[in-house]
């Protein structure tokens, strides 16, 4: 089995570093199945930044599940900052799941609400890229305008050139013509 596993390292937002986050790059990897090992209870001396980097080396390994284990414990237990970039990557991990609603979901949860503005836009712009999955044409607007306002029109694009690289032609028509000139 053959996967694509598509996704954006924010490991600097979470580090509140002052480089922006990097592009998406898909990158091919084998898929297997494999027992999760158990995540540690919760404590306090669980370091939520270390959970961050395995789930992120599970995720891009293609582990999923494991992936999907430790960004679920340090949403559980991290500082906002690092809920937020959990919250984040888990929609990453539902959206290779093809679980495209839950996916969405948590792109808007952090677009709307995160603490970190590259991360709230990074999401915003990923929920575009979501939305083709699961969504209509002409309810796209008025959720991207709940989002953000000020990216709309950004959004709108990202949309349409998802509808099209679908092969879903009318859709990205209808999207373009809802994009301010």
């Amino acid at each position: 089995m053959r996967a694509i596993v598509i996704g954006l390292s924010l490991t600097a937002c979470w580090r509140e570093t002052s480089t922006p986050p990097a592009a998406p790059a898909p990158v091919e990897v084998e898929t297997r199945t494999v027992a999760a090992e158990p995540v540690p209870a919760p404590t306090a001396d669980v370091d939520v930044s270390a959970q961050l980097e395995e789930a992120e080396a599970a995720f891009l390994a293609g582990d999923l599940a494991r992936a999907e284990q430790l960004y679920q414990h340090a949403l559980a237990n991290g500082p906002v900052a690092t809920t937020d970039y959990a919250r984040y990557k888990l929609a990453w991990v539902r959206f290779n799941q093809s679980r495209f609603p839950d996916a969405l979901r948590l792109f808007v949860e952090v677009a709307q609400h995160g603490s970190d503005a590259r991360l709230r836009k990074a999401a915003g712009d990923d929920a575009a890229r979501v939305y083709e999955r699961v969504g209509k044409p002409q309810h796209a607007r008025p959720l991207f305008e709940r989002i953000d306002p000020t990216y709309v029109d950004r959004r709108l694009g990202i949309l349409a050139d998802a509808y099209d690289m679908m092969g879903n032609a009318s859709a990205a028509a209808i999207i373009r013509a809802q994009i301010t000139p």
